[in-house]
């Protein structure tokens, strides 16, 4: 029966300034390095502004905090630099910015379904196409009942060591007793995160229907009805699944209401207070109580009308970095294969430095098969979003490998992206070309041009020495900027 092993990393403190991760693997069997991952404990610490009527659970993610747009980050983005190498066979691989490579290539080679089906273990989520709600992974969110939601101590980041090295992504059977004693080194990218609200949770995103509360005629108030039953409310509320409730056990709200008949005045500002228990009626109603009372008891003619809550949020969230641990599958029958062919990449950054008509050549080497351009945006420095390309070329050796310029987005544009996929192993199984938004609506979260990414694309033929690579891209606006340049390099790795 196949098992888990965990290897803790050499370093113990991460930080923006302390980022590097360090594992070595002693020869202890074979490994399937392809269910395999790396896992980077964190977590969100809050603080709040309110405490005397109880401490409240907040429903929190995780931020790539350079720039502006609130990105989608996969989970691999994490990893800036990997290395990879053995004691007996030296170095497998050397990757440098496999952040830009990993996600963006997985925004063409994973389809948008596949994609949402994984994003249980993202620390960036898009809204649930359910009434545009948003959970993150770093709470559990218990919706009715008396239990409170948890925020938990640790959340683990996990990624798959497929989707940083290709060699992994091949390797089912990793020998270490034959390839000897392994490294695995990881620069990350600690300081480019951070802990925030989740932005589609905010209560000015939620809508009114589910904020409007009946009124309280009778009784000490501890409690309120959300759901009209014909005392009042002016809008029709019914909640046919909990998916359509922004509420959970734990969670701080705000209430707000208007005394009548004599009943004591109520706050302007209102109170706040943490919610106790959820009832959710037959009825399609829900009856949230509080942990503390939020007036005192009323007497004959006295009640509260046009209550309303809001959703209260922290004052601060801070991201911490706990631990990172390498999560290794043992196999206990191998097959006991002798080599792995895999495709790793080296890397070149350079810039276009705005020109509008670009024109470069660069050295590649004879084997490479492939090459990929990813433009990272000059704000977030991760997605390939440059948006101003009209059209590119690619010449190798002088001689055109099409035999037009590719117009970006047109047939001919998807058709080489899909061989240049193909060349690499993958596949083009999605056209969105959209990382995704965190911060906006379901219908808009995978369209907006601010989160859109692009490629330049093309298979090579492989020559005996170093060849010559011409990129002619024609561009509008700001022009060709930052450029990442990935080239494609099969390799046979044997014991």
């Amino acid at each position: 029966m196949d098992k888990y092993v965990k290897y803790q990393s050499v370093q113990s403190v991460f930080d923006s300034s302390q980022n590097l991760v360090d594992f070595h693997v002693p020869q202890s069997g074979v490994y399937d390095l392809r269910d395999s991952h790396l896992v980077v404990h964190c977590k969100n610490t809050i603080t709040e502004a309110f405490t005397a009527n109880g401490i409240g659970v907040y429903d929190t993610m995780v931020k790539w905090s350079v720039g502006g747009e609130d990105i989608k980050v996969e989970n691999s983005a994490l990893v800036k630099n990997a290395v990879l190498d053995c004691a007996n066979k030296g170095r497998i691989e050397n990757l440098r910015r496999c952040d830009i490579y990993s996600q963006n290539i997985k925004q063409y080679d994973v389809e948008q379904r596949s994609k949402a089906c994984e994003s249980y273990k993202n620390i960036t989520q898009i809204v649930q196409p359910v009434n545009d709600q948003q959970y993150g992974i770093m709470e559990s969110f218990n919706k009715t009942g008396i239990d409170k939601s948890v925020e938990n101590n640790e959340v683990p980041i996990t990624i798959p060591l497929r989707d940083i090295f290709d060699f992994a992504d091949k390797a089912s059977e990793y020998d270490t007793d034959r390839a000897g004693a392994t490294r695995l080194h990881f620069e990350c990218n600690f300081g480019k995160l951070e802990g925030i609200a989740s932005p589609m949770m905010a209560d000015a995103k939620i809508i009114a229907s589910v904020k409007e509360c009946n009124p309280v005629i009778v009784g000490t108030p501890n409690s309120v009805v959300i759901g009209s039953n014909g005392t009042g409310t002016t809008i029709e509320t019914k909640f046919q699944h909990l998916n359509q409730s922004p509420y959970y056990v734990g969670q701080k709200v705000n209430l707000k209401a208007t005394s009548v008949g004599g009943a004591p005045a109520y706050p302007g500002a209102g109170k706040q207070l943490v919610i106790s228990s959820i009832i959710w009626s037959d009825t399609g109603t829900l009856t949230l109580s509080f942990e503390t009372d939020w007036a005192v008891a009323l007497t004959a003619g006295q009640s509260y009308a046009n209550i309303t809550l809001e959703i209260v949020a922290p004052a601060s969230v801070a991201l911490s970095f706990e631990r990172c641990e390498l999560l290794l599958k043992r196999v206990d029958n191998p097959e006991g294969f002798d080599e792995i062919d895999y495709t790793t990449y080296s890397t070149e950054e350079t810039n276009g430095n705005g020109q509008t008509a670009f024109k470069n050549i660069y050295v590649v080497e004879g084997e490479a098969t492939n090459v990929l351009v990813f433009s990272p945006n000059q704000t977030d420095g991760l997605i390939s979003g440059n948006n101003t390309y009209t059209d590119y070329r690619f010449s190798l050796n002088n001689i055109d490998l099409t035999n037009r310029n590719v117009v970006m987005n047109s047939p001919l544009y998807f058709d080489v992206a899909s061989q240049s996929l193909r060349t690499i192993g993958k596949s083009l199984s999605n056209t969105t070309q959209n990382t995704g938004d965190t911060g906006q609506p379901f219908e808009t979260a995978n369209t907006r041009a601010e989160v859109a990414v692009d490629v330049l694309a093309s298979p090579l033929f492989q020559t005996a020495s170093n060849k010559l690579l011409q990129l002619e891209a024609n561009a509008t606006g700001g022009g060709v900027k930052a450029l990442a340049i990935y080239k494609s390099l099969p390799r046979v790795f044997t014991y």
